[in-house]
C-alpha cells in the first residue's frame, strides 16, 4: 500500500495493517492463489521444456547457455534490490516509489550497456563468434524488467497474488509461443534466444495493465537512502548466489565445451523446475506476510515455522520421486538423446534438496530487514561451493555435480544454526517442522525403489514416470497426512482459505 504524507505523517502504518484480523487469512489465499498460478506456469513451462529439447540439439541449449551463464548475472542487478525494498518497508510513498522506478529504469539501460559491451569479450572467451548476436539480444530484458519493477512490487506489497499470476502465466506463455515460432522457422538456437525475450514483454506489458499506478518525476532527499542500502545488500546477495548456481555452467563450458555444458544445464534445469515452482511462490507470499509482523516476533516466529513446514513437505516428495525414477523423468521429459543426463541428475540431487530446505531462512534476513547477515553467509557459502567446483571440474561433469552436493551437505548445519541466530526460532522448532515430511520420504522410498524394479521395460517410459512418480506422491500422503496426522492442519488452512475460519 502507498500512503501519501499529511504533515509529514504517514496516515497509516504496516502495523496497523498486520493488526487487522484479516492478514492471515489474505496470505493464505494469496499463497494458495499463487500456488495455483505456478501449478499452471509448470505446466506450460513443462511443455514447453518437452517441446523445446525435441526441437533443438543439446549443442544448441549449450551455446545460448554459454551467454545466458554471463548475461543471467547481470539480471540480478535489474532492480537494485529495490522491489523488496518496497515490499519490506513498513511505511512507503508515492515519491519514494516514483523516484525507486526511476533508479530501476536507469539501472536497466545500464546492464543492457554493459551486455552489449560483453558481447564481443564473450564471443573471444567461448572462442565462438555467434555468441556475438547472442547476447547483443539477450539485452532487451534488462531494460524492460527494469520497467516493470516497482510495478510487480507494488502488486505483492498490496497482496493482489490474483494479479501477479495473470503476470505470471502471461509471461511463461508468451515466451513458449515465441521459442516454438522461432524454432519451427527453422532458426536453431535462436529458439532459446526468443522465450526470455518474448516472457520479459508480456510480463512488462501485463505489470502496467494489472498496476494502474504511473509514475511521477523523482525527487531528491525523499527518504530513500535507507532502501537504497537495503537494495544493495539485497543485489550483492543476489549475486553471490548467482555465481555459486552458474559459475559451474561457465566452467564446464569453458573446459568441456558446449555438449557437456547442454548436458549439464538441461539435467540441472529440469531438476529445479518442480522445486522453484514450489519455492518462489511460497516465498514471495512469506516475506509479504512476514514483513507485515516483523514488530511482532512471537507471531513472525508462528507464520515462519508453519510456512517452513509447507515448503519441505511439498520439496521432500518431489526430490524423492525425481531422484528414484530419474531415468524415467529425464528420457520422458527429454527424450533418449539425453540419457547421459540421468547420472548428473542424481548426483546434482542431494545438492537441490539442501538449498531448496535452506532458502526459506532467508524469509527471515529480508523481512526483519538484516540483508546484513544474509551478506555474509552469501560469501562463506559461495566462496566454498565455487572452490567445491574446481575440485570437481578435473572429473568432468559429474566431479563437478559431486563435489556440488558434497560442499552443501557439509555446510547445511551450519548455515542453519546461523540463520535462526537473533531470532526466536530454534533449531528444535525448526527440526519439529521438518522432522515427519523427512520420515515419511525416507519410509516411502525403498518402496518406490521396489516398484522401479518391477516395472516391465516394455511399458512406455512416460507410463513408468508417471506410475513412479504417483506412488512416491501417494504413499507420502498417506504417511503425513494418516500416519502422522498432519490433515487437520491442512483442512484447518482449507477452511481459512475459504473464508469459514
Amino acid at each position: 500500500m502507498i500512503v501519501e504524507e499529511v504533515k509529514g505523517q504517514p496516515e497509516s502504518t504496516a502495523a496497523a495493517q498486520a493488526a487487522r484480523p484479516g492478514l492471515k487469512q489474505k496470505t493464505l489465499r494469496g499463497g494458495a492463489i499463487t500456488v495455483v498460478s505456478q501449478g499452471i506456469r509448470f505446466t506450460i513451462y513443462t511443455l514447453s521444456t518437452v517441446v523445446m529439447a525435441r526441437l533443438l540439439s543439446p549443442a544448441d541449449f549449450g551455446l545460448v547457455g554459454m551467454v545466458t551463464a554471463v548475461t543471467g548475472f547481470l539480471s540480478v542487478f535489474k532492480d537494485a534490490g529495490l522491489s523488496v525494498a518496497t515490499i519490506q518497508r513498513d511505511v512507503v510513498t508515492r515519491e519514494q516509489v516514483s523516484t525507486l522506478f526511476w533508479i530501476n529504469t536507469a539501472v536497466g539501460l545500464a546492464l543492457a550497456a554493459v551486455c552489449l559491451v560483453a558481447a564481443p569479450l564473450l564471443a573471444s572467451f567461448y572462442r565462438e563468434p555467434r555468441l556475438l548476436t547472442i547476447t547483443a539480444a539477450l539485452a532487451t530484458p534488462f531494460v524492460l524488467g527494469g520497467l516493470g519493477a516497482q510495478h510487480q512490487a507494488l502488486l505483492r506489497r498490496e497482496l493482489r497474488f490474483k494479479a501477479l499470476a495473470v503476470v505470471d502465466i502471461a509471461g511463461v506463455t508468451a515466451g513458449f509461443a515465441a521459442g516454438v515460432a522461432v524454432a519451427l522457422a527453422g532458426l536453431g538456437y535462436w529458439a532459446a534466444v526468443g522465450m526470455p525475450v518474448g516472457t520479459a514483454l508480456a510480463e512488462t506489458i501485463c505489470l502496467w495493465v494489472m498496476m494502474p499506478w504511473r509514475p511521477g518525476l523523482p525527487k531528491r532527499r525523499c527518504g530513500i537512502r535507507s532502501m537504497l542500502k537495503f537494495g544493495g545488500l539485497m543485489s550483492a546477495v543476489s549475486a553471490l548466489n548467482y555465481l555459486f548456481r552458474n559459475v559451474d555452467k561457465v566452467l564446464i563450458g569453458r573446459y568441456w565445451g558446449a555438449a557437456p555444458l547442454g548436458i549439464y544445464q538441461k539435467a540441472y534445469g529440469l531438476l529445479m523446475l518442480p522445486i522453484s515452482q514450489v519455492n518462489a511462490p511460497i516465498s514471495g507470499v512469506a516475506i509479504t506476510a512476514l514483513s507485515r509482523v516483523q514488530n511482532e516476533p512471537e507471531r513472525m516466529r508462528r507464520y515462519f515455522l508453519g510456512g517452513y513446514e509447507i515448503a519441505a513437505s511439498l520439496i521432500l516428495p518431489i526430490i524423492c520421486a525425481m531422484t528414484i525414477f530419474a531415468d524415467e523423468v529425464v528420457i520422458f521429459m527429454l527424450g533418449r538423446q539425453w540419457s547421459s543426463a540421468v547420472d548428473v541428475f542424481r548426483l546434482l540431487a542431494p545438492a537441490t534438496l539442501i538449498g531448496a530446505l535452506l532458502n526459506p531462512f532467508g524469509w527471515l534476513f529480508i523481512s526483519t530487514g538484516r540483508p546484513d547477515r544474509q551478506f555474509k553467509l552469501a560469501c562463506m557459502w559461495t566462496t566454498l561451493i565455487i572452490a567445491s567446483f574446481g575440485v570437481g571440474l578435473r572429473y568432468g561433469v559429474n566431479g563437478v555435480a559431486s563435489a556440488y552436493s558434497a560442499m552443501s551437505c557439509v555446510l547445511a548445519f551450519p548455515v542453519l544454526w546461523y540463520a535462526i541466530q537473533g531470532t526466536l526460532v530454534r533449531m528444535k522448532d525448526v527440526l519439529g517442522s521438518i522432522w515427519r515430511p523427512a520420515v515419511a520420504a525416507a519410509a516411502v522410498a525403498p518402496f518406490a525403489w521396489l516398484l522401479k524394479l518391477s516395472l516391465a521395460v516394455s511399458l512406455p517410459i512416460g507410463v513408468r514416470a508417471t506410475l513412479g512418480c504417483g506412488f512416491v506422491f501417494a504413499g507420502y500422503a498417506f504417511l503425513l497426512l494418516v500416519v502422522f496426522g498432519r490433515w487437520r492442519i491442512y483442512f484447518d488452512l482449507w477452511q481459512t482459505i475459504r473464508g469459514q475460519r
